[in-house]
C-alpha cells in the first residue's frame, strides 16, 4: 500500500506492524507543585537508538528557534541512560509509581512506548486528552487511527489514547512530496526524464504549492548536479517506486548524479537521507524469498542466526 505523505524522511520503507506501532503516550499531571520550565520526554531506549537519535536533531532545532518565544519550555529528552530501563512496560510502571508517591517533578510530560502505557496512565487519572489538543483521528490514516483509539475500559472510539509516532502501515511507502518535488526538478535540469502524468509527480507539484517549503537549512537545498547531463538515461514514472530493488536504483543513481555546494552549508545544516528502511532485516528477507527459484543457503537455525 502507498501512501503520499509530508514527512521528514524521503523514502520510507517499514515492515513494522500497526500492531506494535510505536507510539507516544502523554501524561496529564495534576499533583500541585511548581510548573516546570521543561517539557520531559523519555524513553525506554538509548540515545544512540534510531529514534531517540533522530528525535535529538528535532528537540535541539525547536530549543534553539523557540527560545525566543512567548512561554516556551525547553525539551528535555530523557533516555535510557536516565529512566534505567529498556522496558516500555516497565517505564510506564516507573512513571505511575512517581505520580502515586508525589514525585511530580520526576514525572516526565510525553515517554514513548506501547499503548500499555497509555492504558497504564489512564487507570490512574493521568493521560492527557488529546482532543483537547487538537490532535485527532483525522490528523492520521484511518487504519493507524482506529488501532489507537482503542483503549481497555473506554467505549468511546472518537479519540486518540496515544499519538503514532510514524503514520504508516505494514510495507508502505512514504515520500516527503516536497523532497520530491526537489529532486523532481533537479533530474529535468540534469536532462532526465520524468513522467509528468504519474501520480507520484503530481502529488508532489500539488505539495510543493501548499504547506512549508522545502528549508534553506535542509542539505536537499544544497543539492547541485555534478554535470549539466547527470540524468540523461534516469526516466521516472510510477513504476519506478513500485519494488525495493526499483526504489533502491532510484536513489542510487540520483545519488550518483548530484553533489553538494559546500557554500550552501552552514552549522545550521541538517542531513538527510535518499532512502530509508525501518526493520531492515525483515525487509532484507521478504526481498529474498520473493525471488524467483529461490534456493537461499540463509538458512537459520534455532536462535535466529
Amino acid at each position: 500500500m502507498k501512501k503520499l505523505n509530508k514527512i521528514k524522511t524521503l523514502l520510507y520503507l517499514s515492515g513494522a506492524v500497526v500492531s506494535i506501532a510505536t507510539t507516544a503516550a502523554l501524561v496529564s499531571c495534576t499533583t500541585p507543585a511548581k510548573e516546570s520550565e521543561t517539557v520531559k520526554f523519555s524513553f525506554a531506549q538509548g540515545a544512540d537508538w534510531p529514534l531517540p537519535r533522530t528525535l535529538s536533531q528535532l528537540t535541539d532545532y525547536y530549543n534553539k528557534t523557540h527560545a525566543d518565544k512567548e512561554n516556551f519550555k525547553k525539551v528535555e529528552l530523557l533516555t535510557q541512560d536516565k529512566t534505567k530501563t529498556y522496558s516500555e512496560l516497565k517505564l510506564a510502571q516507573n512513571i505511575r509509581e512517581q505520580y502515586k508517591s508525589g514525585q511530580s517533578e520526576d514525572v516526565p510530560n510525553i515517554f514513548l512506548g506501547n499503548q500499555a502505557g497509555a492504558y497504564i496512565m489512564n487507570q490512574n487519572g493521568i493521560l492527557l486528552n488529546l482532543n483537547n489538543q487538537g490532535i485527532n483521528k483525522e490528523l492520521f490514516a484511518s487504519k493507524i487511527a482506529d488501532k489507537h483509539s482503542i483503549l481497555p475500559g473506554e467505549t468511546d472510539h472518537n479519540r486518540l489514547y496515544n499519538i503514532p509516532l510514524s503514520n504508516f502501515d505494514e510495507d508502505a511507502t512514504i515520500f516527503n512530496l516536497d523532497l520530491m518535488n526537489l529532486i523532481f526538478n533537479l533530474i529535468k535540469e540534469g536532462k532526465g526524464t520524468v513522467d509528468e502524468n504519474s501520480e507520484i509527480y503530481k502529488e508532489a507539484l500539488v505539495a510543493s504549492k501548499t504547506g512549508n517549503s522545502v528549508p534553506s537549512f535542509s542539505i536537499f537545498s544544497a543539492l547541485r548536479l555534478k554535470k549539466a547531463d547527470a540524468f540523461a538515461n534516469l526516466h521516472v514514472n510510477d513504476e519506478t517506486f513500485s519494488s525495493i530493488q526499483s526504489i533502491r536504483e532510484f536513489s542510487k543513481e540520483f545519488y550518483d548524479g548530484v553533489e553538494i555546494d559546500e557554500s550552501k552549508v552552514t552549522d545550521d545544516t541538517l542531513d538527510g537521507e535518499i532512502l530509508s528502511i525501518d526493520y531492515q532485516k525483515g525487509t532484507f528477507y521478504k526481498e529474498l524469498n520473493a525471488l524467483e527459484d529461490n534456493e537461499s543457503n540463509f538458512v537459520q537455525n534455532e536462535n535466529g542466526k
